[in-house]
C-alpha cells in the first residue's frame, strides 16, 4: 500500500468519523447546538428544531440572538468562556415564524469547548420548561384557591368564635345579675335572721321577767301560816 492509499484512507476515516460524530450529534435526545466562541451556530439537531421551531437551514450560520436575543446570548457566551459552563440556567427561548411569536422558558447548559488552551467552540443545550411553568401555575392555583378555602374557614371560624364569646359574655352578665340577687337576697336574709335572734332573746327576757311577776304575786297572795 502506497503512501496517497494511506492518505486516502485516513481521509476517508476521518469523514466516516466526522460522519458517524455528526450523527449522534444529530440524533442526541437533548435540544443541542454547536457555536463559535462569538456566538454563530454550527450545528443544531433535531430535537432543537422541534423545540425551537426553526429548522437548521433557519439557523445555521446565524447568531445565537437570533433564538435567545442579545442581552440573553451575550450572558451565555461570556458566561461560559468565563467560567467553562453553565448549569441548567432559565432563559426565554424566542420564537418567532412569521406572523406568529412566542417565548419558550427553557433550561440552559453549556459546555466550553477548547483547542490548545483556547475556546473554540460552545455546545448548548436548551430544555423546554412548558410543562413545568404549567405545573407549577397549576400548583399556583391550587394554593391559591387552598388559601381561599383556608381564609374562609378561617372567616367562618372566626365568626363562630365571635358568636360564642358574644353567648358567653351574655351569659355571664346574666350569671353576674343572678348572683348580685343572691348576694342581696343573703344579706337581706340575714338581716332577718339576726332580727328573729334578737326578737326570740326578748321575748325570752319577757317570759323570765313574766315568771318573777307571778313568783311575787303567789307570795303577796299567799295566806299567812
Amino acid at each position: 500500500m502506497g503512501v496517497e492509499d494511506i492518505d486516502e484512507q485516513i481521509t476517508q476515516d476521518i469523514t466516516d468519523l466526522s460522519e458517524y460524530l455528526k450523527n449522534i450529534f444529530n440524533f442526541f435526545p437533548a435540544p443541542t447546538a454547536l457555536t463559535t466562541p462569538a456566538g454563530i451556530v454550527l450545528e443544531f439537531n433535531q430535537s432543537f428544531e422541534r423545540v425551537s421551531g426553526f429548522k437548521k437551514e433557519e439557523i445555521i450560520g446565524e447568531k445565537l440572538s437570533l433564538i435567545f436575543g442579545e442581552d440573553a446570548s451575550k450572558e451565555i457566551i461570556e458566561e461560559t468562556i468565563k467560567k467553562g459552563r453553565i448549569e441548567k440556567k432559565e432563559y426565554n427561548l424566542f420564537l418567532e415564524k412569521g406572523k406568529k411569536k412566542k417565548i419558550l422558558p427553557v433550561s440552559v447548559s453549556t459546555r466550553l469547548r477548547t483547542d490548545e488552551g483556547r475556546p473554540a467552540g460552545i455546545f448548548l443545550s436548551a430544555i423546554s420548561l412548558a410543562r413545568v411553568k404549567k405545573v407549577e401555575e397549576r400548583l399556583e392555583e391550587a394554593n391559591i384557591i387552598l388559601e381561599i378555602r383556608v381564609r374562609a374557614r378561617t372567616r367562618r371560624s372566626r365568626e363562630f368564635v365571635e358568636k360564642l364569646e358574644d353567648m358567653v359574655a351574655e351569659r355571664t352578665k346574666e350569671l353576674q345579675k343572678k348572683l348580685r340577687d343572691l348576694e342581696r337576697f343573703h344579706k337581706l336574709t340575714q338581716g332577718r335572721e339576726k332580727r328573729l335572734e334578737e326578737l326570740k332573746m326578748e321575748n325570752q327576757s319577757l317570759k323570765n321577767k313574766l315568771k318573777k311577776l307571778e313568783k311575787g304575786l303567789n307570795l303577796i297572795n299567799k295566806p299567812n301560816a
